[in-house]
Order: C-alpha cells, then structure tokens, then sequence
C-alpha cells in the first residue's frame, strides 16, 4: 500500500482543504503513461466534489510536487481534462471545473 500524507491548499474562498497526497500513487513502471496517471486522479477528484464546480484545480507546479511528475507531464494531464471538457482556463489565473463537465 502507498505510503500517504496530507496537503493542503487554499481555494478561492480562502479556505483551507486538506487532500491526501498521491505521491506514491503514479507508478513510473506501469504500462499506463504517467500523465494519464494523473489525468485519472483528477479525473475522480472533480467527480469525487474535491474540486467543486468553479473551482481552481492545482497548477501545472503544484501538481507535478504532489504527483511526484514532471512538469510537461503535468501540463498534459491538464491540457487533457481541458479537452475532455472538465477544466476552461482563465489565462493569467489557472484552470477551472467546468459548471456542467461532460460526460
């Protein structure tokens, strides 16, 4: 079983969550790319509510420290969710849940 600890992060409202850490989770020998590793996290936490409608998903930085990723790894997961129609960007402010993310 992965080893696993805690994050937190603040969101919009300036509230502070607190998410367990996947570090361990990615596995780099799996046949499965790593940033579909983390474009299935991500997918399960905006279905999960972890990350509500409207709200800020991680960063490009901030998801490659807890994955445990490289940043062009991290930039893919997200340019993923983005196509799949779960995340819109703001440029200069991040990556948003989409209200009603497609099936």
């Amino acid at each position: 079983m992965p080893y696993m600890h805690y994050i937190q992060r603040i969101d919009r409202s300036r509230r502070v969550i607190t998410l367990p850490s996947v570090v361990r989770m990615i596995d780099p020998t799996s046949e499965v790319p790593c940033w579909r590793q983390a474009h299935t996290i991500l997918v399960d936490r905006i279905r999960a509510g972890t990350y509500p409608p409207n709200s800020r998903v991680p960063s490009v930085v901030a998801l490659s420290e807890e994955l445990g990723i490289s940043t062009p790894t991290a930039q893919k997961a997200l340019r993923q969710l983005r196509e799949d129609g779960l995340t819109y960007t703001v440029p200069g402010f991040g990556s948003f849940v989409a209200d009603r993310p497609r099936a």
